[in-house]
């Protein structure tokens, strides 16, 4: 599993299941495999099949749960949490999964509430208020999203995510200095973390360090290529040096990728017509208006319809 190999790890488990029929671990571990491979309905069989021969099993319940909430299938997954709830009423990891649920479908306080149990029932519970500080960011309450995350991260200082999403708080509290630390560790821990590459550039660009945005621009599209948004503020940075030619050359792509991005096509324009290419410009910003962007209706007035 750990090389992707999902055929070969199913053959070793199908194996281990003829010598061990009832294993719970090897059956689960085959449904989540067929859930990588896109066997929804094999992995769905193997989580019932679970459920059938363990009816008591509460990790089952939440397993087959975590396999709903990824399908989007909420009903569904409810009645598993709630199921396991009965059988462990005092379980951090059911109502944490609680909490995920009310969150996926829009009830943020609720989703709050679940994780606050979870948390009570298991103080130590570091993905508990890692969970919780999404819900309070969705609320609007940074401050309670970032005390959380301190929690999180004293319990736990291996989670990257928790100080990538600490930098987004500190980011919007104006604080770019500790954003920049928090997003370094972030990608200390995963040098692939795109998006924490993304934002450093973004707060490095901020921060007036332009030769550290590229620097980190160009690592996010090694690990990502296939972001438009990345090559859009890789533009924006190769436009700023001067460098016109390089940053058509990322709007471009970054249309292709997404040809309904309005920003790239409203960027493209600008430097088309700082470019001398007046007329290719003015395309590029009608396009950008027919897609609804009102900086582009702006530019274009200012630069195509003077004589």
């Amino acid at each position: 599993m750990l090389i992707s190999d999902f055929k070969g790890a199913i053959e070793d488990l199908n194996k281990g299941l003829e010598l061990s029929p009832n294993n719970k671990l090897m059956i689960a571990h085959r449904a989540e495999t067929k859930t990588f491979m896109q066997d929804y309905a094999g992995a769905l069989n193997d989580y019932t099949a679970l459920l059938d021969s363990f009816p008591n099993d509460t990790l089952g319940y939440l397993l087959r749960a975590s396999f709903f909430i990824d399908l989007k299938d909420y009903e569904a997954a409810h009645r598993d949490i709630q199921k396991a709830l009965v059988l462990s009423p005092n379980s951090s990891i059911s109502y944490n999964l609680l909490g995920i649920y009310h969150r996926n479908t829009g009830n943020v306080e609720d989703a709050v509430q679940a994780f606050t149990v979870s948390i009570q029932h298991n103080p130590e519970f570091a993905l508990g208020y890692y969970n919780r500080s999404i819900a309070y960011r969705l609320m609007g309450n940074n401050q309670a999203s970032a005390n959380d995350l301190d929690k999180a991260i004293a319990m736990d200082t291996r989670m990257k995510n928790a100080y990538f999403n600490r930098a987004i708080c500190k980011k919007d509290a104006g604080d770019y200095i500790g954003a920049l630390e928090d997003y370094n560790k972030a990608v200390e821990l995963d040098s692939e973390f795109s998006d924490a590459l993304y934002n450093r550039g973004f707060t490095k660009k901020i921060m007036g360090d332009y030769a550290g945005a590229l620097t980190d621009y160009n690592e996010a599209i090694a690990v990502n290529p296939k972001d438009p948004n990345l090559y859009n503020a890789r533009g924006k940075i190769k436009a700023l040096f001067g460098y016109y030619n390089e940053a058509i050359g990322d709007y471009s792509t970054a249309i292709s990728l997404q040809p309904d991005y309005a920003d790239a096509w409203l960027n493209r324009g600008v430097i088309h017509i700082i470019n001398l290419y007046k007329d290719s410009g003015c395309d590029d910003l009608r396009e950008s208006m027919r897609l609804g962007s009102r900086l582009a209706e702006d530019k274009y007035k200012y630069f195509c319809t003077k004589y």
